[in-house]
């Protein structure tokens, strides 16, 4: 499952990038908006818009005219653990319209311990108004804050994904964010697995690969039937790859005892 973990790499470096302007080198998963602007923010902050990185400097900077500026600004006082600084981080938050900068603070917010920045991203995931794309973006940065109260939105969007599709950029964030989860309520699994069974069909196959994954990781008999079926009419060998490891692994997982979800 290692391209989904750098596809999560890929989510955030996309969201900075979108604000920066820039692209962000591979090779480093980032768990916090933070340590994302750590490097190349504080160049963009002191060597090309000359803001200096005191805090009070920082603090100056939310309410700069430029969206990058008011970002990485936000995420460097995030990174300094600059804790009293959130009650201005959450002002500009309120005032703020760009939705990538809104995440940032949000998770900056959170990041320094304050509540309000996790419910403006719990608010951020249910947002019907936003794109599918923006709400993933906001339940990426829950799942690098160890924070999984976005799951039903994770689903909401995995549920609107039409197969036909051959792109779907949201429906590929969400397996991302899915498969990083640590604890899937019980209930939840019989739901997961029907969803990846019929993405297994996708025109994506991007998408094929993350249902396979998501079956590795949460299938069960059932679900390596499924999996083979799909393999044997499956033609793309990054794809074929992937079906073989998840039923090689559901193939060794313990059997549930009766009633027990595994």
């Amino acid at each position: 499952m290692l391209r989904h973990n750098e596809m999560r790499i890929t989510m955030t470096r996309t969201l900075v990038a979108l604000m920066f302007g820039i692209v962000l080198s591979v090779g480093i998963e980032f768990p916090t908006v933070a340590e994302v602007v750590v490097g190349d923010g504080v160049k963009i902050l002191e060597q090309k818009y000359h803001t200096p990185l005191t805090k009070d400097a920082l603090v100056a900077a939310l309410r700069d005219n430029l969206p990058v500026v008011r970002g990485a600004a936000a995420a460097r006082l995030a990174f300094s653990k600059e804790k009293d600084t959130v009650p201005s981080i959450l002002a500009a938050l309120a005032i703020e319209s760009s939705p990538s900068i809104k995440i940032l603070f949000a998770s900056s917010a959170a990041e320094l311990g304050a509540q309000e920045g996790f419910a403006a991203l719990r608010g951020m995931c249910r947002d019907s108004g936003w794109s599918s794309i923006d709400r993933m973006q906001a339940a990426n940065m829950m799942i690098g804050l160890e924070n999984e109260d976005c799951l039903a939105d994770v689903l909401n969007v995995l549920r609107s994904h039409d197969n036909n599709d051959a792109v779907n950029d949201a429906a590929n964030m969400a397996i991302s964010i899915l498969l990083q989860h640590q604890h899937i309520p019980a209930e939840e699994l019989p739901a997961i697995r029907g969803l990846a069974q019929v993405f297994l069909r996708s025109e994506n196959h991007a998408i094929r690969a993350g249902a396979s994954d998501l079956l590795e990781k949460y299938g069960d008999s059932l679900s390596a039937e499924h999996l083979r079926g799909a393999l044997a009419v499956e033609q793309d060998e990054a794809v074929r790859k992937a079906m073989v490891a998840a039923l090689r692994a559901l193939e060794t997982k313990p059997v549930a005892s009766p009633g027990e979800e595994k």
